[in-house]
């Protein structure tokens, strides 16, 4: 099978999207298929080479398409402009391209499945969220998407409404690399290597401290740390610098500054490695519509192998991995009971290990292999 997979995305990125496409690619590529990944060519950290910035197999190719620099516009555009530039640019680009019909197109955004579906290629869409009016234009463009992978369940429920039958959905769930994140560490030696205090019990948390600009819990547990006495001490990994001098300010005036850490990103064996230096992993989502319904977070299966307990927002996009047996679930946008379910595990070591060996255990199933594999096979199946 040759897939093109098409990302409308900055690749590489600091984002997790662009490490879960990336993956993607690598593990379809270890599966059998023939991947090209074909996305813009725009700025990018580091050297801008993928697979090192990565870590990933070298087994697909990667073509960058150049496009103008459209956001340098912005200040005479305004913030949308440039942008919806760019993403027109990129789709007539696209369109360009020389792909074989036999191939499959594969991407996250619904714009570019309808191009090609409607084309006469066969259209798979990797859905992510959907838009919040799914008007006329929306509906149609599903008829020219041969096949969905969901990343949680709720959307898949909110295709079948849309008029998508069943049968052309599947749900994959984000995935871990177990060789990276099972992998158990001294407690120890992990705090030495990131100056954590040995005496402390740690609270941890990686990853994004925002995504579209929205808090992703990292207030609220700010908040409950206000409510928990010197023993407990939070440190936080893979913040941009203007979240990282947000988050210092709003630990200062909470007075707890000197009970945290803020990070800047790490590659995955440093992020599971830090992982390993945490008495407590945390993921207190806030609800709203996006973690609700659409969020599938690579901290929490990377949280899950790691063999460390954890605390997460009582939310149904969480419920589906995660449920009484292999976690602490905690309401919602509230630190108070955030504080209680910690003092509760920390106090606890039978439940904690108990939830954390659980966790373990059940991450064998969200291997990013046996994610490609499944697609794959619901692929194949429909051909």
């Amino acid at each position: 099978m040759k897939i093109y997979y098409l990302a409308n995305a900055r690749l590489p990125t600091e984002k997790a999207h662009g490490y879960q496409i990336c993956k993607m690619c690598a593990e379809f590529a270890r599966a059998g298929a023939t991947v090209i990944l074909i996305a813009p060519d725009r700025a990018r950290p580091g050297d801008g080479d993928i697979f090192s910035y990565y870590g990933l197999e070298r087994n697909f190719t990667v073509k960058l398409l150049p496009l103008p620099a459209y956001p340098r516009l912005e200040g005479w555009l305004g913030p949308r402009w440039p942008y919806r530039l760019l993403n027109w640019h990129f789709l007539y680009k696209l369109a360009c391209q020389t792909i074989e019909k036999d191939a499959v197109v594969y991407t996250r955004q619904p714009e570019i499945a309808r191009l090609f579906g409607r084309r006469g290629w066969r259209s798979i869409l990797e859905a992510h969220s959907l838009p919040i009016g799914q008007g006329k234009s929306f509906r149609r463009a599903l008829q020219h998407i041969e096949r969905f992978i969901v990343v949680t369940r709720t959307l898949g429920d909110q295709l079948q409404t849309l008029g998508v039958p069943a049968e052309k959905i599947i749900w994959a769930p984000d995935g871990v690399d177990l060789k990276i994140f099972a992998q158990p560490l001294n407690k120890k030696t992990a705090r030495s290597d990131f100056g954590l205090p040995l005496d402390k019990i740690i609270l941890g948390y990686t990853g994004s401290f925002r995504t579209m600009g929205e808090d992703k819990g990292i207030g609220d547990i700010l908040a409950a740390l206000a409510k928990l006495d010197a023993q407990y001490y939070f440190a936080a990994v893979g913040g941009n610098e203007a979240d990282i001098k947000d988050y210092k300010i709003i630990a200062k005036n909470l007075g707890v500054s000197e009970r945290t850490a803020f990070r800047a990103r790490v590659n995955l064996q440093q992020l599971s490695r830090f992982q390993q230096a945490c008495d407590i992993l945390l993921m207190p989502f806030p609800d709203i519509r996006h973690y609700r319904e659409h969020m599938s977070p690579l901290k929490m299966f990377e949280y899950m192998a790691s063999g460390r307990p954890i605390i997460a927002s009582d939310l149904p996009s969480i419920r589906e991995i995660l449920n009484e047996s292999n976690c602490l679930l905690v309401k919602p946008n509230d630190p108070a009971d955030l504080a209680e379910k910690i003092r509760l595990l920390a106090t606890d070591k039978n439940l904690a290990d108990r939830l954390a060996v659980r966790a373990q255990q059940d991450a064998k199933q969200y291997d990013w292999r046996k994610r490609a594999e499944k697609i794959l096979k619901f692929i194949d199946k429909t051909s």
